[in-house]
């Protein structure tokens, strides 16, 4: 569960977070809360992104849930739309040339062949305009 999104600047962290979980397809919510910054909340391990849930995703699941909707199921109260906006307007820039110099630095003795990152560039290209309509819609 999200928490402290009063604190520090979490209700913007906390935006970014809806908004990484549904264009990732997250999975194993998993949040760091820095009692030494005001509870600053962090998502980190996201060994299960990627649907279907998990590190063993392929090109032909990443094609079959592209179009789905999967949404963080959390509250939502709290949340400014300027901070849902914020990431959806940074979702809209998402293109080839943005994801394709992240791709390239996936080191090559990882085991994902070079069709499951051009179809992983794929879903996160077309995946990244409906996300952001659905933060938009949020509130």
């Amino acid at each position: 569960m999200l928490r402290f999104r009063n604190q520090d600047d979490n209700r913007l962290r906390h935006a970014g977070i809806y908004a990484l979980y549904d264009w990732c397809w997250g999975s194993d919510q998993q949040w760091l809360h820095s009692t030494s910054q005001q509870n600053s909340v962090f998502s980190h391990d996201h060994g299960f992104f990627l649907p279907p849930s998990g590190w063993r995703w392929d090109a032909g699941q990443l094609r079959a849930k592209v179009d789905e909707p999967h949404p963080l199921r959390q509250e939502v109260d709290g949340l400014l739309r300027e901070d849902l906006w914020r990431f959806a307007d940074e979702l809209d820039k998402v293109d080839r040339a943005v994801l394709l110099p992240i791709l390239l630095r996936v080191p090559s003795a990882w085991p994902a062949t070079d069709t499951d990152l051009e179809t992983l560039g794929w879903f996160l290209e077309r995946r990244a305009v409906a996300v952001a309509s659905r933060l938009r819609d949020l509130l």
